[in-house]
């Protein structure tokens, strides 16, 4: 991995370049070993023994709150820091800024809810027996809409973004470490399959390479990290 001492002789942007690609590197591991232990356990028999946890029901309270409230710091770091970048006139907070909206708004959205509607995957906490049955159900009823899960996808673009602005590779580990937790929290309240939460975070990376290798395009070569 590189470091800040290795980063020094590197030209300024071709060093922000190189976090995301670090990171997008952290992540396709992660997604690998998620994969694999998927293969080995079965989906949803690692779905079930996590959501099945002894511990879960005592803290099901708790981690209902996790799942929503860890989203919401990722919302306001980046809309300060759209805020900031244009009054500081800061051109890399304004081009990560940028790039969040579209991932977040073009990715965890957009195509989240068309994967959702077109696969129309039951979640593991659904009762088939009381589910509607009409052809519609699978655009209108939640109960359908388990692949790919939009939690992860969100909470995954948030600290891909915010590992470009972070100069060391452990910080960039955590910001994925905090990610995985939040999408952790959706299985084990059996709202989601393991395999939902790593389509999730898969799309995030496909979708913040995309937006922050063209928002990073533009900037000065002499944009200074920060």
């Amino acid at each position: 991995m590189s470091s800040p001492t290795a980063e020094r002789g590197v030209a300024p942007r071709a060093r922000i370049e190189g976090r995301l690609w670090q990171t997008l590197g952290m992540l396709a591991a992660l997604l690998v070993a998620g994969a694999l232990l998927v293969w080995a356990v079965g989906d949803e028999a690692l779905g079930r023994h996590l959501s099945g946890l002894w511990w879960v029901d005592e803290h099901r309270r708790f981690l209902r709150w996790c799942t929503d409230a860890g989203l919401y710091p990722l919302y306001g770091l980046f809309l300060v820091l759209l805020l900031l970048g244009w009054r500081l006139r800061q051109p890399l907070w304004l081009a990560v800024g940028r790039a969040y909206l579209f991932a977040v708004l073009g990715g965890a959205f957009v195509l989240v809810r068309v994967l959702k509607i077109g696969i129309g995957r039951l979640r593991p906490d659904a009762t088939p027996d009381e589910l509607p049955t009409t052809w519609w159900a699978r655009f209108t009823d939640s109960d359908f809409h388990s692949f790919p899960s939009g939690h992860a996808a969100d909470v995954f673009t948030g600290a891909i973004c915010l590992a470009v602005l972070l100069p060391r590779p452990w910080m960039r580990a955590y910001a994925l470490g905090y990610a995985l937790l939040i999408g952790l929290t959706r299985v084990l309240l059996a709202k989601h399959w393991p395999s939902d939460v790593l389509g999730g975070a898969a799309l995030a990376g496909l979708c913040c390479a995309v937006a922050l290798h063209l928002s990073l395009r533009r900037l000065p070569p002499g944009t200074p990290p920060r």
